[in-house]
C-alpha cells in the first residue's frame, strides 16, 4: 500500500509541475492574461480595412435578402396548405434574419461614423 501511495504523489507531481511549467509559458507570451493573442490594429491599419467592411457588409445584406425573399416564398405556400407549424417556425427565421440584418445596418453605421473621425479620406 505504502508504494501505491508513493506512486501516486510521484504521478500528482508531474502533473502539478508540468500544469505550472504551461501557466508560466502562456503567461510569458501574454496569451494566458486574458487578452485574445491577436494583433492590435493601428488606427491606419483600421481605416485601410473600413472599406472591406463596407464591402462584406453589403454582401452579407445582399444574401440576406434573398434568403428573406426565398424564406416569404415558402411561408406563402405553406400558409396556402395550412401548415402552421411550418409558418411558425419560417416566422421565426424571418425575425432572425430582420434582426441581423437591422444590427449589420447599426454597426455598419458605427464604422461610418468612427471612420469619419479618424480617417482622413
Amino acid at each position: 500500500m505504502q508504494q501505491r501511495n508513493k506512486l501516486i504523489v510521484g504521478f500528482t507531481t508531474i502533473v502539478l509541475s508540468s500544469t505550472l511549467a504551461f501557466g508560466a509559458i502562456a503567461s510569458a507570451s501574454g496569451v494566458g492574461d486574458g487578452g485574445s493573442g491577436r494583433k492590435q490594429l493601428t488606427t491606419e491599419e483600421k481605416c485601410d480595412k473600413v472599406d472591406d467592411v463596407k464591402a462584406r457588409a453589403a454582401e452579407i445584406q445582399q444574401r440576406i435578402s434573398e434568403r428573406i425573399s426565398v424564406l416569404q416564398e415558402r411561408r406563402a405556400e405553406a400558409e396556402t396548405n395550412g401548415d402552421t407549424d411550418t409558418v411558425d417556425r419560417i416566422d421565426r427565421r424571418l425575425a432572425r434574419l430582420e434582426n441581423v440584418s437591422t444590427r449589420i445596418t447599426e454597426r455598419l453605421a458605427k464604422v461610418d461614423t468612427w471612420a469619419a473621425a479618424h480617417c482622413a479620406t
